[in-house]
């Protein structure tokens, strides 16, 4: 092969090649995000929910310290043996080992409502893992402020087994009303509560709903919200595309060849 039929070929080569990395490239994570309560519940009406209605009732405008992880075994001040139910447990990073709070009502002056679990300082994480992994979760979110009512940003950070799996950022206020719903076509291992804001409050939830979405409910499934072509899906239209143009090039100096 002569080099004007390499030079002739090299380019169409290149884009083939160029393609088909992209069609090899792994699927984005699809996830939709619920902000309604009531809306997000009906879309997964099996599900288990969580509050602390069973824990130990902290003093009066203070509230209880928890060895962490808080989960179904934790047998503390904040919690007896099934308080907890069994696949979910809590703690705060970068220092798991440090105890997070059990507030009871008006917390230090906090004006937040009853039985809500927080990490125990501003800079730290408040952190919820999932373990066998589910793929939707709820939130009721909210923060805690010494001496007043809080009014703050989080970013709520969803994770899967290897990577981050998506993000959204809420507002949220000592009444722990505001709601975030996820559910995702990836598995859910952890969700991280981080500061959006000021960092002069603890943030944390007061109930959690978590378990397996009905396939209507999945992004992009029957019922569900529409699909959104992944990387991958991208880069096979996207050679399929190329393999018409290069055809259609051809085909063209053939005819011109021809005549």
């Amino acid at each position: 092969m002569n080099m004007k039929t390499c030079r002739r070929f090299a380019a169409p080569l290149a884009v083939i090649a160029a393609l088909f990395c992209l069609s090899s490239a792994p699927a984005a994570a699809q996830i939709k995000f619920v902000y309604n309560q009531n809306e997000f519940i009906k879309m997964n009406p099996v599900i288990d929910i969580q509050d602390f209605t069973h824990a130990n009732q902290p003093p009066s405008l203070g509230f209880l310290q928890c060895d962490t992880p808080v989960n179904s075994n934790s047998s503390d001040e904040c919690f007896l043996p099934g308080d907890i139910l069994e696949g979910i447990s809590f703690t705060q990073s970068p220092d798991p080992d440090n105890n997070i709070l059990l507030l009871g009502t008006d917390s230090r002056g906090s004006q937040n409502p009853p039985l809500v679990l927080t990490n125990n300082n501003f800079e730290s994480n408040f952190v919820i893992n999932f373990d066998p992994a589910v793929n939707n979760v709820g939130l009721n979110v909210g923060c805690a402020e010494v001496d007043g009512p809080c009014s703050t940003g989080v970013n709520v950070k969803i994770y899967g087994s290897s990577s981050i799996l998506g993000f959204t950022t809420v507002s949220v206020t000592n009444d722990f009303d505001t709601f975030v719903g996820m559910m995702t076509s990836e598995p859910i291992v952890r969700v991280v509560l981080e500061p959006a804001g000021g960092t002069q409050q603890v943030r944390g939830v007061q109930t959690v709903y978590f378990g397996q979405t009905e396939p209507g409910a999945m992004p992009g499934g029957p019922g569900g919200s529409a699909s959104i072509p992944t990387l991958s899906e991208w880069g096979m239209i996207a050679a399929a595309a190329g393999f018409a143009i290069i055809g259609a090039f051809y085909a063209v100096r053939r005819r011109k060849a021809s005549a």
